[in-house]
């Protein structure tokens, strides 16, 4: 998707989602302001914005096979490598460019060596 794509895909989701919380709500002006304020704070972080998001997400699908292969719920692995439920399933699905020490900490919980991680195809 290009750059130009990308920001009218992302205004015509934004505006529907604003103009259907102030309708189905019935906010006060004031309440309008933090509404579109909300939004445009989640708008902001719902994509990886990374040069490199197609390496990110190969990794993601990566980490995905290896914690099905180990017959792994996603909560299983983060309470095995002690970090938040819900950043598994954001590395998997590309939301977020991970830390070295979160991998250091996914490898030891699946029990391989950390360049294991990255050894995948782009």
């Amino acid at each position: 998707m290009t750059y130009g794509k990308f920001v009218w895909f992302h205004f015509i989701v934004f505006r529907f989602s604003y103009f259907y919380l102030i309708n189905e709500f019935k906010y006060n002006k004031k309440q309008h302001i933090y509404v579109f304020i909300i939004l445009i704070v989640k708008a902001e972080f719902r994509f990886v914005k990374s040069k490199d998001h197609k390496y990110i997400k190969a990794f993601g699908k990566h980490l995905r096979k290896l914690r099905k292969e180990n017959n792994l719920s996603q909560e299983d692995l983060a309470n095995d490598a002690d970090i938040p439920i819900n950043q598994i399933g954001r590395i998997e699905r590309a939301e977020i460019n991970t830390t070295l020490s979160t991998m250091r900490a996914i490898s030891k919980a699946l029990n391989i060596h950390i360049t294991e991680l990255f050894d995948f195809d782009k």
